[in-house]
């Protein structure tokens, strides 16, 4: 269904009214490697399995292309989508075990998984250098957000990348490890409900199923427990979880006891500060990225409307129609921007033996915008003697690079002219990085070798 096409309704219907399918969100991957602003071909963007119900649920379309995707949804299904929304959104108080944030706004989502196409990609991209793939993996959401040249830019920090969880037996096998003071963790969804208790006091063959937690409330729903060793790890089965964000958090046996003390419901001795966060993907193969794109604020107040495509009424919209229904619906245009990693251009010449031409050695630089060299300097390649020039400043790896570099040397001992011996220096490629070095503080060097 091409986007704007209209549809008419049957004719048992009512209303002869128009429909069409319109924008609802669309992502956009950017990356100044391969130009400032340019589109970045280096995903494949994938729905997991539970946003794909999701959109057949609410009737929504999924268009992906080169470096994005569009999600579409039609006009005439805008009140039922309105409606499905808010039915969904959760303003039950937590449970004893629960975070305050669930009993916020509304926690539906889209959630993408972007598994690379490039193997290239965390060479040329900043990022830490510790990052791999299929070992860590990026967050990011419409939670954290900034308005950038009238689209949404999802913020890219390294605060946002993760360790993903060892896999035990499955991709839907996971193991928390445990510190020996442990006297209980709770595994929480994206929205800070509990979906399990481990408690090393929980005595499995004495619990007649279904068990429930002494200190839950009576219309709370049931949280799996499972028994554990402190010091051990917690074999934790996601099968029944969608892909995405979780967090765990440890509670000591002195925070336990704490808790105990207190009057009414006990159990959960939670703040923020000791969540720890984990990205559950759901396939062997890890994505490098994953995004949640919430369609209506989790967060109550809402922090920006304006980075989110739905603005939940405040009443139930149960007799809403679906013009009305638009009014609550705004168009956001997401966007994920990498940025090109600075290294430190480092250049190793090698001359013929016994040339003249070490005389006056440099390095020019032809184009305006290009690093200024620091050298040359004796070096040693292989037991050949070299020289080496280092840029005295980090400069980003490009695809299609406009520095234009020229080596030059006098034409002999103490003479002010100079001939060129290369027109054209080869330029840094992102295939190959060194880590920094000392001198060269947070950067990683691209080495570049000419002989000549």
């Amino acid at each position: 269904m091409a986007l704007g096409e209209k549809i008419v309704k049957p004719a048992d219907q009512t209303s002869s009214a128009l429909a069409r399918y319109e924008r609802l969100m669309s992502l956009t991957v950017r990356h100044d490697f391969y130009g400032e602003g340019a589109a970045c071909p280096d995903f494949a963007i994938t729905p997991t399995a539970a946003t794909h119900t999701l959109l057949q649920n609410l009737k929504l379309l999924a268009k992906p292309r080169r470096a994005g995707i569009d999600i579409l949804y039609c006009t005439r299904d805008a009140a039922a989508m309105l409606r499905y929304f808010w039915d969904r959104r959760d303003r039950r108080q937590p449970g004893t075990y629960d975070l305050a944030r669930v009993g916020q706004g509304s926690w539906s989502r889209l959630a993408l998984a972007f598994t690379l196409r490039n193997p290239l990609f965390t060479n040329f991209t900043e990022m830490p250098l510790w990052v791999r793939p299929g070992t860590h993996c990026l967050y990011l959401s419409n939670r954290v957000a900034r308005l950038r040249d009238g689209r949404i830019s999802l913020t890219v920090d390294e605060s946002n990348f993760g360790e993903m969880p060892e896999i035990t037996f499955s991709p839907t096998h996971l193991a928390i490890q445990t510190p020996n003071n442990a006297a209980q963790v709770v595994v929480y969804g994206t929205s800070g409900r509990a979906i399990l208790l481990a408690d090393k006091d929980f005595d499995a063959v004495a619990a007649l199923p279904p068990h429930i937690p002494e200190s839950r409330q009576p219309d709370e729903p049931q949280i799996p427990t499972v028994p554990f060793a402190p010091g051990g790890d917690i074999q934790l089965d996601m099968a029944k979880e969608p892909p995405g964000r979780y967090s765990y958090a440890v509670i000591t046996e002195e925070e336990k006891k704490k808790a105990a003390s207190l009057p009414g419901p006990h159990g959960n001795v939670v703040t923020s500060d000791k969540e720890k966060p984990f990205l559950y993907a759901g396939t062997s193969d890890a994505p490098l990225v994953m995004v949640d794109l919430f369609f209506a604020s989790p967060d109550e107040p809402v922090l920006n409307k304006r980075c989110y495509p739905i603005d939940l009424p405040e009443d139930s919209p149960k007799d809403v129609t679906d013009l009305d229904a638009q009014k609550h619906i705004a168009r956001r245009d997401y966007e994920i921007r990498f940025q090109a990693r600075k290294t430190i251009w480092t250049y190793y010449i090698v001359l013929p033996q016994g040339s003249a031409a070490a005389n006056g050695l440099a390095i020019e630089a032809v184009s305006p915008h290009a690093p200024p060299f620091d050298g040359p300097h004796a070096a040693t390649l292989a037991g050949v003697p070299a020289h080496q020039f280092a840029a005295k400043t980090p400069y980003p790896l490009q695809s299609r690079s406009d520095v234009w570099l020229r080596l030059r040397a006098a034409d002999a001992p103490g003479g002010g002219s100079s001939r060129i011996l290369l027109d054209r220096l080869p330029l840094p490629s992102a295939e190959s990085i060194s880590p920094p070095q000392r001198s060269h503080g947070k950067y990683a060097a691209s080495d570049v070798f000419v002989y000549l």
